[in-house]
């Protein structure tokens, strides 16, 4: 996400809109407030940010207070009948990737481009074939039938078909099918992961990269437990009401801080750490790369941290971050450096 273009040609103007909201005063003061935004988008172009788009999940007057530059978005968007500034997209609703809202419903309409799924709690969900499945690519409806159960990742959009969600991603992998839950073990032991998830109260969140997400609930909650802690833990399956099986911590034992916890004021709630990875695969035309770590397993490379030098193979150090999008994939990288090694070395 970056700041809109003003119409003003003025450099020193290129970086936010401001709008002056007088207050009373006999001098007429008043306080600058960013109302307006651009997102990049590589398919779309330049999208028209406004602040309506924002504040469609919560309450906003300014933009920065939910937002900083450069900061991954998802969103929709609808095209201008006349374009204005460049802008061929206006965004019609905008949130943060770890805000969106995983959830499990059947789907109930199905169509040549798109669907409908009844969510418990959200009612109503339109999910477009254009939606997201684990391997990061256009869902295209494969496999969509009424009546089936599906994982979706949800986020608020404006009331349109008595719909107030959409679906950004889609895990068809998960479905009301005993033969999947057979395939399910029952348990795992001694598995290696961090804490990801650590609210002050409640259940905490560990990933593991063998078995993957799990539940530690709040009566193993212990003092040393913190968010970038790495435990060794036995987990069981339990089954939910939704038909799906998830982990449950069972046993946990504290193995320390195996990776630098960088420190993010603007949200202590997420986790990044600082560790080294392999380059596993790189789309050099999307700017994509995926790594991976013993530890904490895959991660994903985004346009705007890819770099050349990346290949298949190479060691990098990097900087992630914890996302949760996609389980196969859930980490992000904030910075890549890669790592050169002398031949005078061997």
């Amino acid at each position: 996400m970056r700041p809109s273009s003003p119409s003003s040609h003025d450099p020193s103007l290129l970086f936010f809109r401001h709008i002056l909201d007088p207050v009373t005063s006999s001098l007429a003061s008043g306080l600058i407030v960013k109302k307006h935004a651009y997102i990049k988008d590589a398919r779309l172009g330049n999208v028209l940010f406004p602040i309506a788009a924002a504040a469609i999940t919560s309450d906003c007057s300014d933009l920065r207070e939910k937002f900083s530059a450069d900061e991954e978005v998802i969103f929709t968007a609808q095209k201008q009948s006349q374009v204005e500034n460049d802008f061929q997209y206006v965004a019609s609703s905008v949130v943060k990737k770890r805000e969106l809202i995983a959830v499990s419903g059947k789907i109930t309409e199905a169509s040549d481009k798109f669907c409908y799924a009844e969510i418990k709690k959200y009612g109503r969900v339109f999910v477009p074939y254009s939606a997201r499945n684990d391997y990061n690519k256009s869902w295209l409806g494969k496999g969509a039938e009424v009546g089936k159960v599906i994982q979706l990742k949800i986020f608020r959009q404006p009331d349109i078909n008595n719909c107030r969600y959409v679906a950004w991603s889609i895990n068809m992998s998960h479905v009301d099918d005993k033969k999947t839950s057979d395939k399910f073990p029952e348990m795992a032991n001694n598995q290696i992961g961090v804490i990801v998830v650590s609210p002050r109260d409640g259940d905490l969140t560990v990933y593991s990269a063998q078995s993957g997400i799990a539940r530690l609930p709040a009566s193993l909650r212990k003092s040393w437990m913190s968010l970038g802690t790495f435990v060794n833990y036995d987990v069981i399956r339990q089954d939910t009401t939704d038909s799906r099986a998830v982990w449950v911590v069972r046993r946990v034992d504290n193995l320390g801080l195996l990776y630098e916890v960088i420190d993010y004021p603007m949200d202590s709630s997420k986790l990044l750490l600082s560790l080294h990875a392999v380059v596993n695969r790189v789309s050099l035309e999307a700017r994509n790369a995926w790594l991976w770590n013993d530890i904490i397993g895959r991660i994903f490379v985004p346009a705007q941290q890819f770099i050349h030098g990346l290949r298949a193979m190479t060691c990098v150090k990097i900087v992630v971050v914890w996302t949760g999008a996609f389980e196969d994939v859930p980490w992000s990288a904030t910075h890549v450096e890669v790592i050169f090694f002398s031949r005078e070395r061997w």
